[in-house]
This record gives C-alpha cells, structure tokens and sequence, in this order.
C-alpha cells in the first residue's frame, strides 16, 4: 500500500486502500490480508440510541485517518499486523462514544483545541471507575486509551495527519507519576495482565533484543568500561572527569576514538555517537590566559547501556519462564552446555514445601540466546559487581550511596515495560512475558508454530517442544494456562456428561472414550496428559466455549478439513461462538438450561410474529413462523434426550 498523506489530501479527492474499498466513499474497510484472513474496520456506527455518527462527519473522519494512519508498516513499522490495526479500531471507537461525543467534541474546531487539562482529567476519571468497578469494561478502555493516546501522538509528528486531527500531547504529559504508579497497580491486579504479548510485539521486540546481544554487545561493553575506569574530580563529590585529549583521561580519549560503533540493522545508522568537541577556555597556565580544550561527548554511552540491559532481561524473561524476583536472584554465573542444552543456576520461588523467602536453587535448559544474554550481563556488570563484592548477576549499571548489591524488583518490570513501549506498540508486562511462550504453544492460530520456530532457531517444531518440555518452569506456565482457561469449563462439561446433564453427538464420544480409558473421576489429568502428548507431534487442539444460549461448544482438533456451520461465512480455523448456530452444529453439547433458553428464542418470536403489522410480507411471516417450530422442536428434543440419559445413568 502507498502512504497517503492526509494532510494534503483534497476534500473533493478519494484514494483507493484495497481493491474495491476508498477511503472517504466506503464505509465498511474489509481488508482481506491472506487468503482466508480478514479484518473488517466499520465506519457507520451508532454513539448513542438512535444517534448514528453519520451526524458528525468531522469525528467520522478522525476515526478513518486514524485507523488509516494505524495500518501496517505506514506511518508506524512496528505495526505489522491488521489485528493490531483493529484493536486501535476499537479504541479510538470507544474514545468517540465515550468522550468525544459525550464530551460535545464534535467538529473540526472542537478537536483540534482539545485542551491538557480536558485528557488529564479523562485520565483521572477512568483510573477512578476502574478502580470502582475494573471488570465492566473501564480497565480496558483506560488501558487501551493509554496505548491509543501514547500511538497518536508519535504519529502525529509525522505532518501526515490534518491538523485538526493531530494530538498535542504525548502520554507522558497528560499522565502524572502518581496516576502513572496506579495504573501499574490497577495492571497488576487486573486479570488481562497475564495474558499474553501479541506475536507482532514477542517478534519485534525479540529481533531487537536479539541484535543488542549478538551484534551491538562488544561494543556497547568496551564503551562502557572505558568510561567507567576515567578519574574523578578531587572535591567533595568526587564526579568524573570530561574525556578530554589531554591530561589524565587522554587514553580514555584515544580508546573511544578507536572504539568501532555498530551500525543499526535496520537503517544502517551508528547505533550511538561520539562527538569530538572543541571550544577556548580560559587558563593560568598560558600568556595569552586561553587554550584550545577538546573533549568526547558520550552522553549517547549509558543509555545504550541501559538499553542492554533490557534486552537480555526481556530474552531471559521471555525463554526462560522467570517470575521477577528469580531474574533479580540470578547469580552470577557461566551457562554450561552439555552438548544438546544449555544449563543455567537459578533460585527458584514459589514452591509448595518451602517458604516463599527462601527459594531453591535449581537448574534449567535455556536456548543459546538466553545463555548469550547471560555472559553479556556478566560482562557488562563485572566492574561494578566487583566494587560491590556482590554475587548476583544484575546490579546496577553505576553505584550509588545506596551500594544496592542486586537490582530491584520493579526495576525489571520497568525494563521489560520500556523495551516493548520502545520497540513495538504495546506496553509489556513480566507476567506476560511469562506466559506467552506457553500461550503461544497451546493458542490456536497456525502461524505461531512458525513463530516459535523462528524464535528459537530450531528446525522443526518436534525439536522446540522437545526443548520446551524438558524445561519445569515453561511446562508449569503451560499447564497453568490450560488450567486456567479451560479447566473450569472443562471440568462443569464433563460433570454434566457423567451426570447426564448434557446431550449432544459429541458427548457421546467423550463418554465413550472415558469409560473406555477408565478415567471417569480423573478425566481431566487424563485430557492434560493426552494434550501435552500430543502437543510433542502437534496434534489436539480443544476448543471450550459456554454459548450465550447455556450450552457449551466442544471442538477437538484443527478445523482445516471440518466445516462447522460458525465457520461458514468468514472460513476461520477456529470456532466461532459469535456466529453460532445452536440448531445445526454436532460440537453443542446441550442442557436443561439451554432447553429453557431456546424455548425463550421460540417465545421471542412468536412475539414478532403476533405485533407484525397488516402489511408485512409473507415471507418474514414464514420465517417467524418456521423459527417458532424448529426452536420448539429442538427443546423437545433436548429435553427428551435428557430424561434418557439420567435413565442410563
């Protein structure tokens, strides 16, 4: 796609996005990205009751060139995907219904003088309803307000937008470091934080920290060693002294001249720079009472520094299933490899038998990559490691009064944040990092095997889960993941089976297997053991859904070859519960509940039916009409089907 600019764009002119779909004429944008993939991005909406925003073209069109603007690799390269388009789809959506509109924000003039004070204050009042109430919806919209306005803008720096659409302010401005402190904590608290990183942002933001330890390490650790070892001044607070080109810092002075700075992989820039300065300063020491004095700008040194610290903080984080406080703990120490893995020293938290302030040591497999992050950390900190006489591997990168011998707990959750927040369009947390390995694994889109693959340079997927399952701590996050979102569900479906409270043709086959293997009270280990195994030959997928309806959605293995009636229209790999067709699909395992329901779906029409006006057609009245039966018919069915299996039982 060829960047439009917006700004410049003519009213009277329109441009085309996608085959068939312009930018101001269309209202429905369906991408279709691969063959069988889809965004669709709706621009004809309804704000309030009755209020379409069709009455507001200047927020109409605020919304377009935003989600254009938010396409991939246009104005931002680190948006790769149409999903990450459709999510600030949706947030700049509930920022027009919940603030712009409600706020009377609704023309041109109106949003390009939106004062600070008018998004500090949404700020402030989304922190205080989520808090009051975070599970109806106000965590989210405050968490992806955040993400939209710290995006918007960054683009808007770009000239590429109207003026009336830019925004002025970035997050940083608009959020104080006491709302900033609540909302990590409110993130903390929240359920979504344990979800995991899009693959988008897990890619990106590994292919950089990637490069930090394998291409810009050597240099960024010669650098700041040198720096590290120059004098400090003589008086009372001891700073250290400019590089300069003469006196006592003039080999520091030659080395950083010498030093070679790696180029950026991506645009081929000097990942830092030194500057040589040069000015008349005024000196005693000569006639004339001036003298020439050059010196070495290396402000750009600890920043990069800092950056690589992040870097093989996030791959440890990230490959090895690490909590926070076991990253903190890590010893200094020097991976083994025993030929097939690498091994790592670790203290390990959290267990069952022993107190939580203690820990255990342990060891792990790790991939090369988080073994090279481990001796790049080790190098890096080897200076101030030894004035501090610590043990650990991670101090700080300078000392300070404080002489802490380790680094803190949320100084990781800091790191691992900024890095995402820098090099993809998501603010990460540790947690998540944790669980999105295991995600990955048991998550149902095709395309993470490849992913996994690629991230740890492995062959075949068979050899990463061989890895995988050899690790205790990524194997943990896996079950708990499983357990977590399918085990509540799981567990009340095959309750009811053996309760014969569920009927449907999938349930036969679950009963069947069951008494089969007998393992009627221990079905669900059984269904976790039998996943995991399969797993090892990428084989079970499950599928767990309660439907709207009171039945459940069962689906076992992939989709590719099964056409469920949900899966019709879009031809998606995944069930789809939104698109339901309680009527038709063998995966619905039904109950009393559902039967109840579904006779509310016949008495809903024939609501319909009886308040059709004269002159409705006769088509609409035969629909009515045949919904009424077959929702009749259905609940008999269940309903029947039920009194027989609690006979059987």
């Amino acid at each position: 796609m060829e960047l439009v600019n917006l700004a410049t764009l003519p009213d009277a002119d329109d441009f085309e996005i996608a085959p068939g779909i312009f930018f101001k004429k269309s209202d429905d944008w369906r991408i279709q990205y691969n063959q069988s993939e889809h965004e669709l991005f709706n621009f004809s909406y309804n704000i309030d009751q009755g209020v379409s925003i069709n009455r507001f073209p200047a927020l109409k069109t605020l919304h377009k060139n935003l989600t254009y603007s938010f396409m991939p690799h246009l104005l931002n390269d680190r948006i790769k995907s149409y999903k990450t388009t459709k999510s600030f789809y949706v947030a700049v959506k509930n920022l027009v219904i919940k603030f712009l509109y409600h706020e009377q924000i609704t023309n041109k003039t109106q949003l390009e003088n939106i004062a600070k004070q008018q998004w500090i204050d949404l700020i402030r009042d989304s922190i205080r309803l989520a808090e009051l109430n975070p599970k109806n919806g106000n965590f989210y919209f405050l968490e992806s307000t955040i993400r939209l306005l710290s995006n918007w803008h960054k683009i808007s720096q770009y000239r590429m937008l109207p003026t009336w659409c830019k925004l002025a302010y970035s997050s940083h401005e608009i959020i104080n470091k006491k709302n900033r402190k609540r909302i990590y904590e409110l993130r903390d608290n929240e359920k979504g934080t344990w979800l995991p990183l899009e693959p988008d942002t897990l890619k990106s933001c590994f292919d950089k920290a990637k490069d930090y330890v394998e291409i810009y390490s050597k240099s960024i650790i010669e650098a700041h060693n040198v720096i590290k070892n120059r004098p400090r001044h003589n008086d009372n607070e001891g700073k250290l002294t400019l590089v300069r080109k003469d006196g006592m810092t003039k080999g520091t002075f030659k080395k950083l001249q010498k030093l070679e700075i790696p180029k950026q992989r991506e645009n081929g820039k000097p990942l830092f720079e030194i500057q040589e300065n040069s000015e008349m300063v005024r000196s005693k020491g000569y006639a004339c009472g001036f003298q020439r004095r050059t010196w070495l700008n290396i402000d750009e040194i600890r920043p990069q520094v800092i950056q690589l610290k992040r870097a093989c903080i996030y791959i440890i984080a990230f490959f090895a299933g690490l909590r926070r406080r076991e990253i903190a703990e890590l010893p200094h120490q020097t991976p083994y490899f025993d030929g097939t893995y690498w091994w790592i020293d670790i203290v390990r938290f959290k267990t069952e038998d022993e107190p939580i302030s203690e820990g255990r040591k342990d060891i792990i497999p790790v991939p090369k990559i988080v073994a090279d992050a481990i001796i790049v950390l080790d190098k890096l900190f080897q200076h101030i490691r030894d004035e501090l006489c610590s043990s650990y591997l991670i101090v700080s990168d300078k000392l300070t009064k404080k002489r802490y011998e380790k680094i803190k707990i949320a100084t990781i959750t800091k790191d691992i944040r900024c890095f995402t927040t820098e090099f993809s369009t998501e603010c990460g947390h540790p947690h998540q990092l944790r669980k999105s390995i295991a995600w990955i694994l048991i998550s149902r889109d095709e395309k993470n095997i490849d992913l996994i693959r690629q991230l740890f340079g492995h062959k075949s997927f068979k050899m990463t889960l061989t890895y995988i399952l050899s690790n205790k701590l990524l194997m943990s996050n896996i079950i708990e993941l499983i357990e977590h979102n399918y085990t509540e569900e799981l567990l009340e479906v095959f309750n009811k089976i053996f309760e014969g409270e569920l009927v449907g043709n999938v349930e036969k086959s679950i009963h069947s297997r069951a008494n089969n293997k007998h393992f009627k009270g221990q079905i669900l280990n059984t269904k976790l053991e039998t996943f995991l195994d399969d797993l090892q030959s990428s084989g079970m997928q499950v599928y767990v859904s309660k439907l709207p309806i009171g039945a459940f959605c069962l689906t076992e293995g992939e989709l590719k070859n099964k056409q469920l009636p949900c899966t019709l229209k879009n031809n998606q790999l995944t069930p789809q519960p939104k698109f339901c067709d309680y009527k038709n699909c063998p995966n619905i395992l039904h109950s009393q509940e559902s039967a109840e329901n579904i006779r509310k779906q016949a008495d809903y029409y024939r609501v319909k039916l009886n308040h059709l006006p004269d002159t409705a057609s006769e088509l609409l009245r035969r629909y009515y009409q045949s919904e009424i039966e077959e929702n009749i018919a259905l609940a008999t069915s269940i309903e029947q089907n039920l009194v027989k299996q609690k006979m059987v039982n």
